[in-house]
């Protein structure tokens, strides 16, 4: 019953929290944990997106690897299953600049 109470009691909206922080502290601080706030928010998101990446690379080298290790010691000829597992597309400028773009994001100018 006295953690209940406490909770209830310490509870609050965050519209209550905002009046507090202004009128104790004023607007200009909370302006400034806003601010804040919203840097680090920023940065978070920015973190967040990299390891989305990461594992997304993660993944992508993963299958590489399967592809890579189903092949035969020498690749003597075209294999489709491997260039579809590993090409993401080709950039062919003309007949001497060509780019091969990878799943995982490497590129090889041909």
């Amino acid at each position: 019953m006295y953690v209940e109470r406490t909770i209830k009691a310490n509870s609050h909206t965050l519209d209550e929290v905002i009046d507090y922080i202004v009128n104790v502290h004023g607007q200009q601080k909370y302006d400034e944990l806003e601010e804040n706030y919203e840097r680090v928010r920023a940065e978070y998101d920015k973190v967040t997106e990299k390891i989305r990446t990461a594992k997304k690379q993660e993944e992508q080298f993963k299958s590489f690897i399967e592809i890579l290790e189903k092949a035969e010691d020498t690749i003597t000829e075209f294999d489709e299953e491997m260039w579809l597992g590993l090409v993401d597309f080709v950039t062919i400028k003309n007949k001497e600049d060509i780019l091969v773009s990878l799943k995982g994001g490497m590129q090889i100018a041909v």
